[in-house]
């Protein structure tokens, strides 16, 4: 395909000829008000170019770039549609400049969007061109520094999850979950060991003097901590599902689901769509992952943790790009958990393996009732950068575990 200029974008890119204007190469500023890529008043053809055409967003879909005609008129056709910047060039015509080299296809390995763009307008995104992985609002950045500490450092997360039960064979139920906060919430944990698959905290034994007023915490440093504030993003549309559902905000902060999630809420290899309209204490953002096949553990469900000993999960690969995470807590109900492991490792591995290093720390704990929650999960992730944090969008299959620990 013959291009008559080059643009500011990788090599890999597609672009297509959208016409040529046959106006002269004249780069003098046109004396029309350009709008939308449209000549508003009369323009000297002979001496000033015309404008091509614009896109209103970029997007999937054969977006146009705009700018002057003289240098012919294009659309991109293999590029994310992120990172893009409107401007206007030398000749005053508006043009898509920058952009984010790349497809369109799912990127499943993407970790974190960056640089969100944030607008005033609560309309609700379309999503007819968002596909697993991409963020049309932002760029896919590098992942955290520290995946496994990633839920210390959230301003939110939207969970959709199936629960699956080994014994049963099959999914027994599934769930949405929207949590948004205009900050993380204070972290009252300090690290104490980690190997190649996971990381301990316990809770900090510094202190806070005076205790903190209702409404804070006290932080791993002993300082008192305000709680964050809860927000909603306005409506959120969930596509790719078995059906899709409409999240409404509630006057408490909340989200109520139209209809109810089904038991079997989405099948492996499933295009979700999230996309929130946004209000006037959240951007709207429009966001993709993909559904995950049902996970099956061996054993029982209990993870047995003994000092001096390795502890080993085991499951079925789905031969997928997802990922495997376990996440095993201490503790009581309605209180912060005394200890907590997380461990990752790609669906491929098939196991993640538990140190004694990792284990020597965490509290020693039997039975009991109440306890707070544990679990494994296969799951992909997408997130989302916000003024508070990042934002979380998951799809998992998770099986709820009990956990113990002794000498």
């Amino acid at each position: 395909m013959i291009v008559s200029r080059p643009l500011a974008i990788a090599s890999s890119l597609i672009l297509a000829t959208c016409g040529d204007s046959g106006t002269s190469a004249d780069t003098s500023t046109p004396d029309a008000d350009v709008t939308n890529g449209e000549v508003q008043s009369d323009v000297d053809a002979e001496t000033s170019p015309l404008c091509c055409p614009i896109a209103a967003e970029p997007s999937c879909d054969c977006f146009e770039v705009g700018g002057s005609g003289d240098n012919g008129c294009y659309a991109i056709c293999d590029a994310i549609p992120v990172g893009w910047t409107r401007t206007i060039d030398e000749n005053g015509c508006p043009i898509w400049t920058g952009g984010e080299p790349g497809s369109c296809l799912p990127h499943l390995d993407a970790e974190v969007s960056d640089d969100t763009e944030t607008s005033d307008d609560t309309s609700t995104p379309d999503t007819s061109d968002t596909t697993p992985g991409d963020t049309p609002d932002g760029d896919v950045g590098p992942p955290p520094e520290d995946p496994l500490g990633l839920r210390f450092t959230l301003s939110g997360s939207v969970q959709i999850v199936e629960t699956y039960s080994s014994g049963a064979g099959e999914p027994v139920g599934s769930w949405i979950f929207v949590d948004l906060r205009d900050a993380p919430l204070p972290l009252p944990y300090l690290a104490r060991a980690e190997d190649d698959a996971c990381k301990v905290w316990t809770l900090s034994d510094t202190p806070c003097d005076p205790s903190c007023e209702p409404g804070q915490l006290c932080d791993a440093t002993g300082t008192c901590r305000d709680y964050p504030s809860s927000v909603t993003a306005g409506q959120l549309l969930f596509e790719g599902l078995a059906t899709s559902i409409t999240a409404h905000p509630t006057e408490l902060g909340g989200y109520t689901f139209i209809p109810e999630p089904p038991a079997d809420l989405f099948a492996a290899g499933a295009a979700i769509t999230v996309a929130a309209e946004g209000s006037a204490s959240h951007d709207r953002f429009t966001a993709g992952v993909t559904g995950v096949a049902d996970l099956a553990i061996e054993g029982t469900g209990l993870v047995e943790l003994v000092d001096g000993q390795p502890t080993t999960l085991t499951w079925a690969p789905a031969g997928d790009d997802s990922i495997v995470e376990v996440v095993l807590q201490l503790g009581w109900h309605g209180a912060p958990a005394t200890g907590v492991i997380v461990c990752r490792a790609p669906d491929s591995a098939g196991e993640i393996v538990i140190s004694p290093d990792v284990i020597a720390p965490f509290p020693y704990f039997t039975f009991g009732l109440f306890q707070v929650p544990s679990w494994i999960e296969r799951l992909t992730r997408t997130l989302i950068p916000t003024d508070g944090g990042p934002l979380e969008i998951t799809a998992s299959s998770r099986v709820n575990l009990g956990v113990t620990h002794s000498p």
